[in-house]
């Protein structure tokens, strides 16, 4: 059920900013997972999926182990869809956490 991972996938962004959670988000085995959120059908599941890389891509052998799970393919085909979905367009958290991610691949 996509709500249900929604659900899911939003209280792991939540868990995904503190330091300790960022670690073992990613050694709990998570990023397989993200990575198949990634690759969804459902925008909304993809930005989360997004949000939380960016998140734990803060820590330096997290960014190793997302390169690793061969995520960032997947990140940068969100970042080249041709169309967002009518209703999340004009939405001001994904408008704002889509212009954050984007320029924090462009910092990195």
């Amino acid at each position: 059920n996509e709500q249900i991972q929604e659900h899911a996938a939003v209280a792991l962004r939540n868990l995904s900013v503190t330091p300790d959670s960022k670690v073992k988000i990613v050694e709990e085995g998570a990023v397989p997972s993200l990575v198949a959120l990634l690759r969804s059908a459902d925008l909304r599941l993809q930005e989360q999926a997004a949000v939380i890389f960016r998140n734990l891509s803060i820590n330096a052998e997290n960014k190793i182990a997302i390169v690793e799970a061969d995520a960032v393919p997947s990140i940068l085909a969100l970042l080249r869809a041709p169309q967002a979905p009518a209703a999340l367009e004009g939405d001001p958290e994904y408008e704002g956490q889509l212009a954050t991610f984007k320029q924090m691949l462009k910092v990195q």
